[in-house]
């Protein structure tokens, strides 16, 4: 079985609209599971809710639930560099937590979860194929790099580059911030599970002219993400 997870119930819609829905019901409290096959895989689709901490616990109770062998992160990220723009497509090769400091007690760096790395490192290999695959399918730009997470969402430039500034001036590569991602990457570091995620660039932060349009920007990219799994799963039962 695989997992998508997204944030929103819009994050998921395409693919409630397109699997064979065998069973729906709560994971818990008004969190819903939509469980059936996509592209003859058994699947189970669920918008997790705001926040690291939500999609941490999510996260768990479906591996627990259904053990899938691959989950698919999918949803929107703000751009916090020059080089994405909105609408791109972006795949994170790295998951950095933002607001966890243990320094004080000698922990560890900031971002760094006692007992755990600094980062999270996605797999490269399923980051490679799934970038070649979005290509084959969109001329949309695609782009690699590190993804920051936090519990802030940030429509304003200042606060997240002195943020970034602080505790990340360090990390190159480092160009896209969500409020999700890293609690999935946990989830799924701690019980070995793969993880694949492909996100839409809803916003540059800093641009107010996007402050209008940035959640329809973000949904127009949802159909293409889309696409792009049911041929990346396609491609993968042909092997």
């Amino acid at each position: 079985m695989i997992a998508i997870l997204g944030v929103t119930s819009d994050d998921v819609l395409y693919f409630k609209t397109k699997m064979t829905l065998d069973e729906q019901g709560s994971l818990f409290g008004d969190i819903l599971y939509y469980k059936g096959t996509l592209s003859k895989q058994d699947v189970v689709v669920v918008a997790m809710g705001e926040s690291c901490y939500l999609s941490t616990l999510v996260t768990s109770i479906i591996i627990s639930r259904f053990e899938p062998y691959l989950i698919f992160n999918i949803g929107t990220v703000s751009s916090i560099s020059s080089q994405l723009k909105q609408g791109d497509i972006f795949i994170p090769d790295r998951y950095y937590f933002d607001q966890v400091d243990f320094t004080a007690n000698l922990l560890g760096e900031y971002g760094q979860i006692p007992g755990h790395g600094a980062f999270i490192v996605a797999d490269g290999e399923l980051n490679s194929t799934v970038e070649a695959t979005s290509y084959l399918l969109t001329n949309r730009y695609v782009q690699r790099g590190y993804l920051l997470s936090g519990n802030t969402f940030y429509m304003s430039e200042a606060p997240i580059a002195e943020d970034v500034k602080a505790h990340f001036l360090k990390v190159e590569n480092l160009i896209a911030y969500d409020t999700s991602s890293v609690g999935v990457a946990l989830a799924c570091q701690m019980s070995k599970t793969s993880l694949l995620t492909i996100k839409a660039v809803s916003y540059q932060v800093g641009r107010d002219e996007q402050k209008l349009n940035y959640q329809r920007k973000g949904l127009e990219v949802m159909p293409i993400i889309g696409k792009i799994i049911t041929k990346f799963l396609i491609e993968k039962e042909s092997e």
